[in-house]
């Protein structure tokens, strides 16, 4: 334990204390490091506010008048100042939008795919624009909704026109590239076996993009130098990108 000190160097505290926060009280000289704690100027003094008095300054009982902060919660409206540690408590969500009475309360609203009755917080249904029963509810209605150029990953549009001789030039893509994919190794027969369909052949540059050139066609896509062997898995991480 550390020496205890005395009444005379608590008061020089407590001055040193006023001198820099420009007030004093016992919240002040607690969080300051520099200080020893209000309890050890309490049992000194009968009270904090003793202590002050026979430093010769003056107690500040309620400075944080001055720190109080405009809170706002945009779902009920209500608008205040309070103190920063009142603003934590009124506002968990660690913003100043959603106070906590108003995310404690609830309401029924219908999910947006099957339509069944669920309870949600007031503040989820206001920032949501669709509520969902779960997961499976969820990916049904992306399944629905989330489709063609609603799709973050749209790119145009499939293009099922595969040009001239596609057969015949994809059968020359696969026997120059030894009738492996290109990336992983894997043969014909293994893709065969595992995923019970033909390997496939890449286009480097998609077709969509030569559609899009007035003077060029999909037959231009179909060069020997834009085409490669991919399994399956291969070609759809290279179609993701």
């Amino acid at each position: 334990m550390g020496r205890k000190k005395s009444k005379e160097e608590l008061i020089s505290e407590i001055q040193s204390c006023f001198d820099k926060h420009g007030f004093v009280n016992r919240r002040v000289y607690n969080e300051d490091d520099e200080f020893s704690s209000g309890k050890t100027v309490y049992n000194h003094f009968g009270s904090f506010k003793n202590g002050c008095e026979e430093a010769g300054v003056p107690h500040e009982d309620k400075p944080q008048q001055k720190d109080k902060v405009k809170v706002e919660c945009l779902q009920c409206g209500r608008e205040r100042r309070v103190y920063p540690h009142r603003a934590e408590k009124e506002f968990p969500d660690g913003t100043s939008e959603t106070c906590g009475e108003c995310m404690d309360k609830k309401q029924k609203v219908s999910c947006s795919w099957c339509g069944e009755k669920i309870i949600r917080h007031n503040y989820m249904v206001q920032q949501a624009e669709n509520n969902f029963c779960d997961q499976e509810c969820l990916g049904k209605w992306r399944s629905e909704n989330i489709i063609g150029e609603k799709h973050p990953r749209y790119k145009g549009g499939t293009i099922h026109e595969m040009g001239k001789f596609w057969s015949s030039i994809r059968e020359k893509v696969i026997q120059r590239d030894d009738e492996k994919c290109i990336e992983c190794g894997m043969n014909r027969s293994e893709h065969v076996e595992k995923f019970n369909r033909d390997i496939n052949v890449h286009h480097i540059v998609p077709r969509r993009e030569f559609m899009k050139s007035d003077n060029k066609t999909v037959n231009d896509s179909n060069e020997m130098d834009n085409l490669e062997t991919l399994c399956i898995t291969c070609h759809m991480q290279k179609e993701a990108k």
